[in-house]
Parts: C-alpha cells; sequence; structure tokens
C-alpha cells in the first residue's frame, strides 16, 4: 500500500480547491457575459425600436410637407360659416345670366359626425335651357356639395317657364 504523505495530501487539498475555485469563477464569468449579452440584446432593440420611430416620423413629416399643397386646395371645397355668406352670393350671381330668377327658401345647418351639412332649398325659374344650365352648375360647384333632390314643373301660367326646386347639402366645416 502506498502511503500518501501530509505534504501530497496538503497538495491535493489546495488542487482541489483551486479547481473547484477555478470552476466556480468560470460559472460566473459565464454568467456575467450571459447577463451582460441580455442587457445588450434589451438596449440594442431599444436603439432599433427608436431608429424605426425616428424613420416614421420623418416618413410622416414627409408626408404631411409633400400634401400640404393639396390639404390647402381640398380645404377650399368645404366651407366654413363665414364662407355661407359668399357661396350664396355665388348662387345669386348665377341670377345675373339674365331670365332667371333664383330665390333661396331656406337654409338649414344639420350637424354630422366629421362634418356639419348646410342643406340649401333653392328655386330657379326661368326659360327652360337657362334653369337646366342653372341646375348643371349647381350640380357641379366648387365645394364638396351635392343636390340632395331636384323637383321641375312647368309653370302653367307662363308658357316656355320652368320652375326647378333644387335641395342643395353643403359640407361644412366643423366649428
Amino acid at each position: 500500500m502506498h502511503m500518501v504523505t501530509k505534504r501530497a495530501q496538503k497538495l491535493a487539498i489546495i488542487a482541489l480547491l483551486t479547481g473547484v475555485g477555478s470552476m466556480v469563477a468560470f460559472a460566473g464569468s459565464l454568467y456575467y457575459v450571459y447577463i451582460q449579452g441580455v442587457s445588450l440584446q434589451t438596449r440594442a432593440q431599444a436603439v432599433a425600436d427608436h431608429a424605426t420611430q425616428e424613420q416614421t416620423y420623418a416618413q410622416l413629416t414627409a408626408l404631411l410637407e409633400s400634401s400640404a399643397i393639396e390639404r390647402r386646395e381640398l380645404a377650399t371645397y368645404i366651407l366654413t360659416e363665414s364662407d355661407t355668406i359668399g357661396f350664396l352670393a355665388e348662387i345669386e350671381s348665377l341670377e345675373l345670366q339674365g331670365g332667371i330668377d333664383i330665390t333661396a327658401n331656406s337654409l338649414t345647418p344639420v350637424d354630422g359626425k366629421e362634418y356639419n351639412v348646410l342643406r340649401v332649398d333653392v328655386s330657379v325659374e326661368g326659360s327652360d335651357a337657362a334653369v337646366f344650365e342653372v341646375v348643371q352648375i349647381l350640380e357641379q360647384l366648387p365645394y364638396m356639395s351635392y343636390v340632395d333632390k331636384i323637383t321641375i314643373a312647368r309653370d302653367p301660367m307662363v308658357p316656355d317657364s320652368v320652375v326647378a326646386t333644387l335641395q342643395l347639402a353643403v359640407t361644412l366645416a366643423k366649428s
């Protein structure tokens, strides 16, 4: 039998402790690297998210700038309350074409979800051709509008005379 000397036992214990310590230090280093990797991934994702937000912001800003002219033009098609007087004057100016009588019978504002609507009841009286021309003009007004209802009748008392009653629906901006 071999006999192990005390010095050999001490060296074996020191070697064992050094090995275990080295393994613990190595495992701690691996854990530290893992934690730092997770932290780096989190920061990299945050940077990527921020870059995406910045890119989206830049795209939206460019879209906003490039559509400014179109948005200003579209805004002219929607009346504001202060524009309604000009709108009515525009309708009455059609009367200047001669031989036509235009009367705004009523104005009725109607509240809507996104926009309000101004219902304008208009009577147009005159010759067949003149009345139909005015009706066509009213159908093509440079506003977001449409002819909701139209009634055309002959005036039995006046030969070659037509009376058209229209209900225009004109979009109004919400105030």
